[in-house]
């Protein structure tokens, strides 16, 4: 096990200590605790990642159709 030290302001020391015991951990085991689920986020499978990888002409067709829109449907139409 390692020791480290660390320096925080008072307000997020006062907001990792509130966070921590509303969920009834002590402050080292509530930073533990982020640590492993932040490390498994990045490991899970977006849904939608990769949705479309055998398709790259439709993505290349939706692509075009939107910059076409864009140009003549813009967002925010300058007052002239």
């Amino acid at each position: 096990m390692k020791t480290i030290e660390l320096e925080l302001d008072d307000q997020t020391f006062e907001q990792a200590r509130q966070l921590a015991e509303a969920r009834r951990y002590t402050l080292e085991a509530f930073i533990v605790e982020i640590i492993e689920r932040l490390a498994t986020m990045g490991k899970k499978a977006d849904p939608l990642l990769g949705l479309f990888a055998d398709e790259p002409e439709m993505i290349d067709k939706v692509i075009e159709s939107v910059m076409v829109a864009r140009e003549t449907h813009p967002l925010r139409p300058v007052d002239g």
